[in-house]
């Protein structure tokens, strides 16, 4: 299985130098119903007041929106077309969570680029800024959903608010960051995480287990929990206890699914 990502409207730097934190950067596109740019100023208060982002300051221009908040770098800018229709559907194909996707998805009209730029912060706050700003853009634009490239993840507009209301409880919104793949082989079943590198984990993966989808998907998603509240990652010869008992010990793989990736696969002991 191949991935294919295309380059955001926004350069990702991924070099480190000795005087220098590493930049890293969170960019996801919201998929607008209509082409209209939002009247960004008017964005701030619900940034601040519905969705707890504090913006130390902002910059607006043509058709694009600048803030600086904590040390981060966000840029919002409207693009007045559509994303490329030949990767829409491809993550539509994908998004199993959002089962109008393969209908809705393609209809968009423009977008809204979004990327959060950092040096030095812990990954996980770069999403938790991603997931407030592109919640204040979603709630206040007429959108169809939004797409984060990187880990090929596609979902609506209300399901992404949905989840990124959980931050409020201290909830990580793991579907809104990590993409959750499932198929069956010969009537068995696997699953596996995509996107956990970016939080300095390992992505997990079950083989060939007679679990059902349901089941096989579970355990990844608990795991994949533990791993982002707590933020210890899990490591090769670790042993995973799912919350119905069953052990599994964690071999780093090759994963004979997932073209050019090692992954931490769950072997039951």
């Amino acid at each position: 299985m191949v991935f294919l990502f295309s380059a955001v409207q926004v350069a990702m730097a991924q070099t480190t130098t000795p005087a220098m934190a590493p930049v890293r950067t969170v960019s996801g596109v919201i998929l607008l119903r209509e082409a209209k740019s939002p009247d960004f100023r008017a964005l701030l208060p619900a940034l601040r007041k519905d969705w707890g982002f504090v913006v130390d300051s902002a910059q607006f221009g043509d058709k694009k929106m600048t803030l600086y908040s904590g040390g981060l770098t966000v840029v919002v800018q409207y693009v007045n077309y559509p994303m490329a229709a030949a990767e829409v559907r491809s993550a539509a194909e994908g998004a199993w969570l959002w089962g109008a996707a393969r209908d809705e998805a393609p209809r968009h009209q423009a977008q809204l680029t979004l990327a959060v730029v950092g040096a030095g912060q812990a990954p996980i706050t770069l999403y938790k800024a991603y997931t407030r700003v592109a919640a204040a853009l979603l709630e206040n634009t007429r959108a169809y959903g939004i797409y984060l490239p990187r880990h090929y993840l596609l979902h609506s507009r209300d399901f992404f608010l949905e989840a990124a209301r959980q931050m409020d409880r201290d909830e990580p919104p793991i579907y809104c960051w990590v993409y959750f793949g499932m198929f069956q082989l010969d009537g068995l079943s696997c699953a596996y995480t995509y996107g956990l590198d970016d939080f300095g984990m390992m992505d997990l993966e079950i083989v060939r287990t007679p679990k059902s989808l349901a089941e096989a998907h579970a355990v990844l998603y608990d795991a994949t929990r533990e791993a982002l509240r707590s933020g210890k990652p899990w490591q090769e010869g670790a042993v995973l206890e799912s919350v119905d008992g069953e052990k599994f010990l964690l071999r780093r793989v090759r994963s004979p699914y997932i073209e050019n990736r090692e992954m931490l696969q769950l072997q039951k002991l």
